[in-house]
């Protein structure tokens, strides 16, 4: 039996634990280049063949990323727009996460999708080494048919998800999808398995790429 009507903080442990190293990604990337005083404004001196400065939540709705799981879903609370898109100097983020409407401690389906984008010179080639640099020590293997160039990060370890980077433009991106398996002891929610859904992100990606254009 399904536990429910616990505090949204015990329905969201699994969620939140399976979106926890895309935050850490994102968290990173602002540290790297977040000093914009070492960067020279030169963005008008490049063109870009995507949208720039776009929001997550725009690109991908409600209604579709619940088409694409297969299942109702929900803002993940303080990981929308409102609170995790800004620009920053001469960098633009922007994250939207996505948690299942009905999803219990049991069973729980995550997605985050999050946008780095660089405005200036500097900052465009500091984003697309850190896609280079995150491949390198991440172990990422290399896929196509999303954007200029794209990999996978195959995490095998108990509860691992496989992370997607695609870079289009002077935009990186990443995104993953997963079903959080949960346990209750007592008052306390427990981790117990994560089940990847590999299908689910790259049907996310080619439907982001679609709307960049």
């Amino acid at each position: 039996m399904k536990q429910r009507g616990f505090s949204s903080v015990l329905v969201l442990v699994v969620a939140v634990v399976v979106i926890g190293g895309g935050v850490w990604w994102f968290t990173q990337q602002g540290t790297s280049v977040v000093d914009s005083t070492t960067l020279e404004d030169t963005s008008n001196t490049e063109e870009s063949s995507v949208k720039t400065k776009v929001k997550v939540c725009d690109l991908l709705s409600l209604s579709k990323v619940s088409s694409i799981v297969g299942v109702p879903m929900s803002y993940t609370p303080d990981l929308t727009e409102e609170t995790k898109s800004y620009e920053d100097g001469d960098l633009w983020y922007s994250m939207c996460s996505f948690m299942e409407s009905a999803g219990s401690v049991e069973s729980n389906v995550g997605v985050t999708v999050m946008i780095s984008e660089g405005l200036s010179s500097a900052a465009k080639t500091e984003i697309k080494k850190m896609f280079e640099d995150t491949k390198s020590e991440d172990g990422g293997v290399t896929v196509t048919g999303f954007g200029d160039k794209a990999f996978k990060v195959i995490d095998t370890s108990e509860f691992a998800f496989t992370s997607y980077y695609v870079m289009v433009g002077n935009m990186s991106i990443m995104a993953y999808s997963a079903v959080g398996k949960g346990k209750m002891f007592g008052e306390r929610a427990e981790l117990t398995g994560v089940e990847k859904k590999d299908a689910e992100t790259e049907a996310i990606l080619k439907h982001i790429l679609s709307q960049l254009k």
